[in-house]
Order: structure tokens, then sequence, then C-alpha cells
């Protein structure tokens, strides 16, 4: 990656954040953050400066943020002592963790340690009313449309092999790259039922939702749940559909999925952690009002295979929102 040279400001509405390039901590100082972060104009960007915004605003800590070009490249500034805080998936953050997968290169680094969840991707199973279908095991012989090849649709697809569902033989597959026409395909009879994981709400599922008032998002058993789990006990979580995340869901809907959260090391002083957690939950409805939604702040009690940083699990009990 070429140096990046320079600062760049950026002027938010609610006040102003800087980037810079990555040099780890200052020298002899220790009230900063550096965060790296997926690019700019993503949702992470969005979520990270808003919070280097609040704690700019009410601490004295000196936040930063630094874009690369993926997830893996900001665990990877992590792990180089490059920066703070980085982003991931669960299992990238596994395997930084323990030297594992992609992350092999750099062998296992204990040091690295949870934050918080703050994008919750769980496995959509939708079909409309009428189709006949009310679980799994009822897609034997159906129509699925299904999620592209790249990301973690997998996730969503391993519940198939959970009810003994081959999906070459048992099955007529559709798959789709946009998500758009899959729920076009869906409305229109094209196929059964979609199969897939995604971050919710989501503005594809939202319009199905708005349009077709017999649309229905089917939940996975237990059994399901559990098979899923014990086979990628790093990978998958169990979560849910929340109560109105969509039009017409007024219970929770247990899957599967996965999370997006944020790591940093046992290099952030424990006070420095505390205090940057505290603030930033202190302050909900700024975050709100800087594009965070409630159904995001609600995932910091979310449990993971790993630990948190110890003054980042202190302020959170304090809080109330861990227990």
């Amino acid at each position: 990656m070429k140096k990046v040279m320079g600062l760049f400001f950026v002027v938010l509405s609610a006040g102003i954040f800087v980037f810079s390039p990555v040099n780890g901590w200052p020298a002899g100082e220790k009230t900063s953050l550096l965060f790296i972060i997926p690019g700019i104009g993503t949702g992470t960007h969005q979520y990270f400066s808003t919070a280097s915004v609040i704690i700019h605003k009410y601490t004295d800590i000196k936040v930063t943020l630094t874009p690369v070009k993926g997830t893996y490249e900001c665990l990877t500034f992590l792990t180089k002592g490059k920066g703070d805080l980085a982003p991931g998936n669960g299992f990238q953050i596994s395997e930084f963790i323990n030297g594992t997968g992609k992350a092999k290169e750099f062998g296992p680094n204990p040091k690295i340690k949870a934050f918080w969840a703050y994008v919750n991707n769980p496995s959509h199973f939708l079909t409309l009313k009428g189709s006949g279908i009310k679980s799994l095991k009822d897609l034997k012989g159906k129509k699925l449309a299904i999620g592209p090849h790249a990301g973690t649709h997998w996730i969503a697809e391993l519940a198939l092999e959970a009810v003994g569902i081959d999906k070459e033989k048992d099955l007529t597959t559709r798959r789709y790259s946009a998500f758009p026409d899959m729920m076009d395909a869906l409305k229109d009879g094209v196929v059964d039922a979609a199969l897939f994981t995604l971050g919710a709400p989501s503005g594809a599922v939202s319009e199905l939702f708005h349009t077709r008032k017999d649309a229905v998002a089917l939940p996975f058993s237990d059994e399901v749940i559990k098979y899923c789990i014990n086979k990628y006990p790093n990978e998958i979580v169990r979560t849910k559909f929340p109560v109105g995340v969509y039009p017409g869901i007024d219970k929770d809907v247990p899957v599967t999925g996965t999370f997006v959260l944020f790591a940093g090391t046992t290099d952030i002083p424990d006070e420095i952690a505390y205090k940057f957690t505290k603030t930033f939950f202190n302050h909900r409805d700024e975050a709100i009002k800087g594009g965070i939604s409630e159904s995001q702040l609600v995932l910091a009690s979310m449990e993971f295979p790993f630990p948190r940083h110890p003054g980042c699990e202190r302020a959170l009990k304090e809080l109330g929102i861990l227990r």
C-alpha cells in the first residue's frame, strides 16, 4: 500500500474529524485511538466517524480514522501494530486471534480482543403465504433463490444440510447476484422461496414486505441452529429478526447468522477502552442522530467465542448492556 501523505479534514454536520496516515500510538501519548476502516462511504465508515465525533466532543481522547481496502487489511494493520481498532466478521477476527486461515502467516495473536458488534447479518428464509412452505424441510422439490457465491451466504445454505436437503439433487436453485432481482423473482413466482445471509434491515427485503403483505420470514428450528453453530462455532451465531425489523414481523424470528464487530488489542490501556466505550453508549441519542440505528446499538450485548477487551467489558457491565 502506498504511503498516505498529509492529513485529510472532513467536515460533518456534527463536527470535524481527521483522516490520518497509519502511525500507531503517538510517542509517549496514551490518549489516542487510531481507527482502521474499510474505505469511505461504507456503513462502517459512518459508524466510526459518528463515534469519533462523540469521543472528540466529550473526552480528551484523540481519534483518527484511516481508510484501507477491506476488513482483512484492517485486521492486518491491527496485527502489525499500525492501528488500534479495526472491524471484521467474527470468523475473520477468530483467524487473526488464532493465526489460522488467511491470518496464518502472522501466527496466533492473543492480544487481539473484541469490543462490540455493530452489524447483524441474519440468514433470511423468505417465502409467500400460500407457497406451502412452513419450514426448511418443506423446500424439497421447490424452486429456491440463493445469494451470490461471494460473502457469507453459505451460512444460510448450511441450514439445508442440517435438514438433509441436497442443494444440487433435491432443489431447483437459481443463484442471484442482485437482491432486488431475487425479491422480484419471489414476488413474480419464478421461485418459491429465497435463502441468503444479509444485514437486516435490507432495502430490497423491506421493499418486498412493503409491497407484498403475504411475505413471511420463516424461523430456523432450534435443531437447525444448533447443528450450524456446532459445525462452525467461530463463524456462526444464533441471532434473530427482531420485532419490527421488517413490516409485518410482530415477533422475533430465530435464525443463524454472522456478525461484524470491531476489535482492538491489549495495547489500548484499560482506562482508555473504558472511557471510549462508556462515553459512546452514554450518548446514544447523538449516535442515532449521526446515522447509527437503534438496532445496531443493541448488538453490543452479543456474546462472542473470544474475549472482550477488559476496559470495554467493564464499561458495558456498568451500563447494564452486559450481565
